[in-house]
């Protein structure tokens, strides 16, 4: 994410909940929590995230957030690979050099060349 976009997003909820900003300024709510808190956090609940935002590690805060908002949770980034998006690569041993390199073939079956 771009860090200019996350500072700006940062900066409009820190308008809406002021001890946000207070908390940044004295240095016990670090940027990256911060950001992490931004899409949930309310006046309603703002003490609840802002306590835990200064209290957990990241990884912890990012737990906690999806247990109490299964929507936040992280897309995953690998995609599923598909039979006509599969490439086959098969591995040959070049006589001239020790190390091994794989070199595209057509068929369907991954087959060792030496």
């Amino acid at each position: 994410m771009n860090k200019a976009y996350t500072l700006c997003g940062i900066a409009q909820k820190a308008q809406v909940i002021p001890e946000m900003k207070t908390l940044i300024d004295e240095g016990k709510l670090h940027i990256s929590n911060a950001r992490r808190i931004v899409s949930i956090i309310t006046p309603e609940n703002q003490t609840q995230w802002l306590e835990k935002a200064t209290t957990l590690s990241q990884n912890n805060l990012r737990r906690e957030i999806v247990t109490h908002h299964p929507e936040e949770e992280a897309k995953p980034r690998i995609k599923p690979i598909t039979e006509s998006s599969m490439v086959i690569w098969k591995r040959r041993t070049l006589s001239r050099r020790p190390r091994e390199i794989y070199v595209r073939t057509e068929s369907k079956r991954l087959s060792l060349a030496r």
